[in-house]
This record gives C-alpha cells, structure tokens and sequence, in this order.
C-alpha cells in the first residue's frame, strides 16, 4: 500500500533551496511516528538535503545518476521497481517523485502550512490539484508558538476509488 507524506505553504511549496522553509517540530515527530518501521521512498535531492538515511525505516532513493550509491539506502533506477514493493510504502518527497508516485497513493498525510513562502531561491513545488475529490478523514489544527514558526493543520485525505477502478482489489478466497 502505497501513501504519500508531505508539507506544503498555501502555495504548495515543498522547500526552499533544498530546505523546508518552516521549523515544525510536532510534524516532524507526526512524519517519524508514520513512517517508522516502513519503507520510505525519495529523490536524490531529497536525501542529499536530509544527509543521511532516516533510521529505523527501509531508505529507497529514486536516482538515475549511476554513480550515486550511499550507504544505508536502496538505489532504485526505475520508478515501477517501487510499484513492486510489499508492505507500506510512504513516498516522502521531492516535488519529482511526488508528481511520479501520487497518483498510485491511496492515503495522503499533508501537512498544510499557514504561510505563503516567499517566492526567491529555489523552489520545490506541487499542484495541489490532487486534492480535488479526496475524502478528508483527520484534522488537527495546531497553532503557531513559540516552538513552532506557523501555524499548520495535519490532516489526512483518503482516495475513494471504483471498485472497478480499485488497484487494491482483495483476492479471491
């Protein structure tokens, strides 16, 4: 089952110049508590601006670059070599891999943040069109506070496919 984890400002912008332009402490323990004990999958941008892999989790890095081989994660070359993956498999970024990814996730935990970054340096950035016809199924709101730079609302979106359409179809018993 794949699921999609990401924060985005008003503008769906993901980062700034290979940085996430906020300070939230309680969405990162919010991305930690998910994702732990699973499969997390990114670009080479992604885990270069994180600097190591994120422990405890099965690190998978989307890279056509063939000299890239850090230690500590799985180099996948091939986008349909992450289709293939059992268990729960949470795409984490950037902006690339989520245009790749989103539309075989199912369950889409995004942090919205209450701020319209400045647009200067480099930006990663999404549509937030996806959106459109997801069921919402969790909110919490949390305020802006002397830990954390803007206030932000995580929230969880759920896709309700067809069932004719249903990639995730139960097996016959």
């Amino acid at each position: 089952m794949m699921e999609a984890v990401l924060a985005v400002d008003e503008e769906g912008v993901l980062g700034v110049d290979g940085r996430l332009p906020w300070n939230l402490p309680d969405d990162l323990r919010h991305f930690r508590a998910l994702t732990l004990g699973h499969a997390v999958v990114m670009g080479r941008k992604t885990f270069e601006s994180i600097g190591r892999p994120l422990p405890e989790r099965e690190n998978i890095v989307l890279s056509r670059d063939r000299s890239f081989q850090p230690e500590g994660v799985k180099v996948v070359r091939d986008p349909k070599e992450v289709l293939g993956l059992e268990g729960k498999v949470f795409i984490i970024g950037g902006a690339h891999v989520f245009r790749v990814f989103l539309p075989h996730c199912r369950t889409f935990h995004i942090t919205h943040v209450a701020a319209r970054i400045p647009q200067e340096g480099q930006l990663a950035r999404i549509s937030l069109e996806f959106l459109r016809g997801l069921t919402i199924t969790r909110a919490e709101f949390h305020p802006k506070d002397a830990r954390h730079s803007h206030a932000f609302t995580l929230c969880t979106y759920e896709r309700r496919w067809p069932a004719e359409r249903d990639p995730i179809k139960p097996k016959p018993l």
